[in-house]
């Protein structure tokens, strides 16, 4: 008569019990990378915006201070310059792809701090860049650029002083983050132009 010997194996409990622990932790781990994932694009997306800004105040600025021609319309504002290192007249223009600025000394003077007081609609910034004749007619597009996305709206105001063209900007936009939260954008900005044609 042959005899088996008795072999240890896992009860039924155990592997019920295992599945379970196993289950759990699997969940937890989930969970924190969903976490972990979520917070770096909200991080990400606020940081985009942010370098999105800067972007747009460094271009305007050096638009703006370079400018001997400055036309500020509810459409669109245009900046003329020479452009010494390319040897000829230039011209900055900034629209909306949609939708108008508004001219408000109010607003440039006192900035929105709420969400209720700004716009909801949804807009694209645009640079062209045209070469442009000694009187800024004429002029042939060279390029356009999408400077920002999710703009709710650009105010502005011209404070004429003689020779001098001070210029506040404000800025005015949203985007929609990762986890479904809208982080609001304001920031307005002060320039000074050169003289003036």
């Amino acid at each position: 008569m042959i005899k088996v010997k008795n072999k240890k194996a896992f009860t039924l409990v155990e592997v019920i019990v295992s599945i379970v622990l196993s289950a759990i932790v699997i969940f937890f781990v989930y969970t924190m990378m969903t976490v972990s994932y979520t917070s770096y694009s909200k991080l990400f997306d606020v940081s985009q915006q942010k370098n999105n800004t800067r972007f747009f105040e460094s271009m305007i600025k050096k638009s703006i201070e370079n400018a001997v021609y400055v036309q500020m319309l509810p459409s669109k504002f245009s900046f003329g310059y020479y452009d010494e290192n390319l040897g000829f007249y230039r011209l900055d223009e900034y629209s909306f792809t949609t939708g108008a600025f508004t001219n408000s000394a109010a607003l440039a003077f006192n900035p929105p701090t709420t969400e209720a007081s700004i716009p909801s609609t949804n807009r694209v910034l645009v640079m062209k860049v045209y070469n442009a004749g000694a009187s800024y007619t004429g002029n042939t597009l060279v390029r356009t650029e999408v400077i920002l996305e999710n703009v709710n709206a650009i105010y502005y105001y011209e404070d004429k002083t003689g020779i001098m063209d001070n210029i506040s900007l404000g800025l005015i936009y949203n985007k929609v983050l990762a986890d479904g939260e809208v982080n609001y954008e304001i920031r307005t900005f002060k320039f000074a132009s050169r003289y003036l044609l």
